[in-house]
């Protein structure tokens, strides 16, 4: 509801209804009314900069979320990384036993699993 535009719509008559009936006690009918088109309008706006704002707060949740993912899952690799090279073999080496094979098709399947 707060991703489209009928949550201004609704916050607008809200407000004016609201205004309107508050006022109407105080003032005449066609100031009451003038006055609660005026807020209503300007809290249709106003809806827009609320949604704004919870858009970029949102947003920032969601960079900051993926960023720690990211730092996660290379560290996890930066610890597991000397567990799946052969014991003669360095991480640049293109041959590969075996022992290596095994080694890293077992660890897919377990990330495949979680």
């Amino acid at each position: 509801m707060f991703g489209s535009w009928i949550f201004n719509v609704w916050f607008g008559l809200g407000s004016f209804v609201f205004y309107f009936l508050l006022s109407i006690l105080n003032k005449s009918i066609t100031r009451s009314l003038i006055e609660a088109i005026i807020v209503g309008f300007v809290f249709f706006f106003l809806g827009y900069i609320f949604r704004w704002a919870l858009y970029f707060m949102n947003q920032n949740q969601k960079e900051s979320q993926s960023e720690d993912l990211n730092v996660l899952e290379t560290s996890e690799l930066d610890e597991n990384k000397s567990e799946f090279i052969g014991k003669n073999h360095t991480a640049d080496s293109n041959e590969l036993n075996d022992e290596d094979i095994d080694k890293t098709t077992q660890y897919i399947k377990e990330m495949i699993k979680d």
